[in-house]
Parts: structure tokens; sequence; C-alpha cells
């Protein structure tokens, strides 16, 4: 997902796209049942596939990858699937057939706003640039420390960050793209089996339960689809 480096106050607003004022209004639906659900909305986008249509929501809990409870899980993607669905065919604001995904962001969730980098500092992440930083480099890898010159002029933000044992400062307006980095806990060798380490295949776990979600949503909605169009063509 690309960056969305922030505007200053005084920019000119426009018209929003008809897609935009679709998505505000899945998201105005969504709100509520993701408050119910105990989960956060971290994005909602349209995307087209070889299937068609997919409306693609990404879901959360609040904190950072250090903190007990963070993230979701299969269940928590297909419970809020199954009730935004219901929602979405009950007040009819997507006009055409879709696909509906819920899903986590992983481990390595993309941080697309300022907001989010404030979010995760401390936390270790990729950020490329459009532009060389002050030693060269156009990707840097390392633990986010701040930003600042938000509350003054959010236009000329700075990001730094801590990249092999120096601080690193960067427009935030220079951001292509950032992403946090999931790194495997080390452990010391022992010829006992204590401890617990984390498997790679908690890394995948969100990844499949977006695709095991998309997979049974499609067919939910297709079945849906169907009885409507049916519906409408015995009452014409």
């Amino acid at each position: 997902m690309p960056f969305r480096p922030p505007t200053s106050n005084s920019a000119a607003s426009t018209e929003p796209h008809e897609a935009d004022r679709s998505l505000a209004s899945v998201r105005a639906i969504a709100a509520p049942l993701c408050v119910a659900h105990g989960v956060d909305i971290v994005d909602i986008v349209w995307t087209t596939e070889r299937a068609g249509r997919t409306m693609r929501v990404t879901i959360e809990r609040k904190g950072r990858p250090s903190t007990e409870g963070w993230g979701v899980t299969l269940e928590d993607c297909a419970e809020l699937s199954r009730d935004l669905s219901l929602a979405l065919d009950h007040d009819d604001v997507v006009t055409g057939s879709y696909n509906l995904e819920v899903s986590s962001p992983g481990l390595e969730r993309d941080l697309s706003t300022v907001e989010e980098l404030v979010r995760f500092k401390g936390e270790l992440a990729r950020v490329k640039l459009s532009q060389p930083a002050p030693d060269g480099q156009r990707v840097l890898r390392g633990e986010l420390l701040d930003v600042s010159g938000v509350d003054v002029d959010p236009s000329g933000a700075k990001l730094t960050m801590r990249v092999d044992k120096k601080e690193i400062t960067v427009p935030v307006a220079h951001i292509v793209q950032a992403n946090l980095v999931f790194e495997m806990p080390t452990t010391k060798k022992s010829t006992h089996a204590s401890g617990v380490t984390k498997s790679p295949g908690a890394r995948s776990s969100a990844r499949h339960a977006g695709e095991a979600t998309r997979a049974k949503q499609r067919g939910a909605n297709k079945r849906s689809r169907g009885r409507q169009e049916g519906a409408k063509g015995s009452g014409s």
C-alpha cells in the first residue's frame, strides 16, 4: 500500500470520486460492527481481480506487535465478514456484483499514514524513499524513533530512524512506502527443551486467514447475489 503523505491544512479540498463515496458509506456501516466485534478498521479499498471486483476490509486490534492481544484471528475475520455482508446487502449501498474480503494486515503490516508511524514508534520498519536520505540510501531499515513537525506543518513533518546504529532524519513527504519488519526472536541454545519460540507459521496465519475468509465469502456473496437477481427477475 502506498504511503499517504500529510497535507497542509490550507490544501484545497476536491470532490470525492464515486468509488470513494461508496467506500465512505461502507465505512459508516462497518464502524459500529467493528466496535461490536472489538476490532478496528485499518483500511477499506476496492481491488480488481480475475474473479471481479473485491472490497478488501482490513482489521486489527489496537496495540503493537510487542503487546498482548494484538492482531486478529480467522474467527474474527469470518464473523465480521458475515455480519458486514448482511448489513451491506440490507442497506444496498454498493451497486453491482462484488466479492468481500475481511483480513488481517499481518505482522509486516503496511504503514500508510503519519499517525501509524507515530503509533509504531520503537518498532522495526522498512521505509522506501522517493529521494535519497542524507547518507545516500533510498531504503531505510531500522527502528522508528520519532516523527516531528506534524503539529506545526503536517506537510513538513520529518521521520527519524535508527539505521545501522546511526540516526537518520528524512522528510515524511519523501516516503513512498513503509511497513513493519518481523524478526524471529533469537534464543540461546540449550540442552533442555525449555522456553517457547514463535513459529514461522504464526507469520503467515493472518495471510491464510484472509484467503480462507475470501474463499468462503465469495461463495456466500455469489449465492446472495444470485437470490437477489432471481427475486428481481421474478418480480419484473
